[in-house]
């Protein structure tokens, strides 16, 4: 073989690898999303954040996707997030979601401040699968 012909053949093997990785990693992490909707039903004012997102592939185990921001909600009023994972996720496999959500609440009778940690939120359900590109996951901060 000459130079030449070893030169195109590294050519064509590199864009057919491109091409399969294009081709294999297309489908993680496109066009999944994930909203979290925090409510807070109470006329007193809430800092609501979410303090862990994760995903868990079924088969595989949990993984933390990234974590939220903090707002102010007035009573009333309802916070949403919206999340891409920043890991790589299947959006075709079997999955399901999962969101904790603290809450804290200012002023009260005396000027106390209390933290309430709400438990995990899923989505679908702790025991049930998704195949959704875009799922929703709702808590409230009473």
């Amino acid at each position: 073989m000459n130079s030449q012909s070893t030169k195109n053949t590294v050519k064509t093997y590199g864009i057919v690898l491109s091409a399969c990785s294009v081709l294999l990693f297309s489908g993680l992490s496109q066009a999944c999303t994930i909203t979290v909707k925090v409510n807070n039903p109470s006329s007193a004012e809430s800092i609501a954040h979410v303090t862990k997102l994760g995903v868990k592939v079924k088969g595989g185990t949990w993984r933390n996707i990234q974590e939220g921001g903090k707002r102010i909600l007035s009573g009333g009023q309802t916070y949403t997030e919206k999340f891409k994972p920043t890991i790589a996720v299947d959006c075709d496999s079997k999955r399901r979601y999962r969101a904790k959500v603290k809450c804290k609440k200012e002023g009260g009778l005396l000027g106390f401040s209390s933290t309430v940690s709400k438990g995990w939120r899923y989505e679908p359900g702790e025991t049930s699968w998704t195949t959704k590109q875009q799922v929703e996951i709702d808590a409230e901060c009473p």
